[in-house]
């Protein structure tokens, strides 16, 4: 029930931001199952779905009074892949982009490997500059 809890982190961000005098109209949760949009945005009882847990129920109501839309994101766009699966490498800097992360591949390792470093950790490296960090 992971669309559930995405919701009500939703929820409590635009908590936040209204305390921050930052008014969201409306938030966006990307979802990449067809079946759970479906669920939650259909309430209507089926033979196959008579087990549907409440939390769906939480989620349809949340989406009926308008403050959060429920949308399809495409499994290639999927930037949650990025923590849950093992990627190639080209997948892995294709959802590094998608999330606005840029990388250096520093190639001058003494043990002949390339290694990845992100802009953050390449910062910190600068600024030790020959200190023993």
């Amino acid at each position: 029930m992971a669309i559930t809890e995405a919701c009500k982190e939703a929820i409590w961000l635009k908590g936040l931001f209204s305390e921050l005098s930052e008014n969201l109209q409306m938030i966006i949760v990307f979802c990449d199952s067809q079946g759970a949009i479906f669920l939650t945005k259909d309430q209507m009882f089926y033979e196959r779905t008579k087990h549907i847990d409440m939390r769906y129920y939480f989620v349809h109501d949340i989406i009926a009074l308008g403050g959060i839309v429920v949308s399809k994101v495409s499994i290639h766009d999927n930037s949650a892949d990025m923590m849950t699966k093992t990627l190639p490498r080209n997948k892995f800097k294709h959802y590094l982009d998608l999330i606005g992360v840029a990388c250096r591949v520093l190639p001058s390792c003494e043990r002949g490997r390339e290694y990845i470093f992100c802009r953050i950790l390449e910062s910190f490296l600068n600024s030790c500059q020959g200190e023993d960090c």
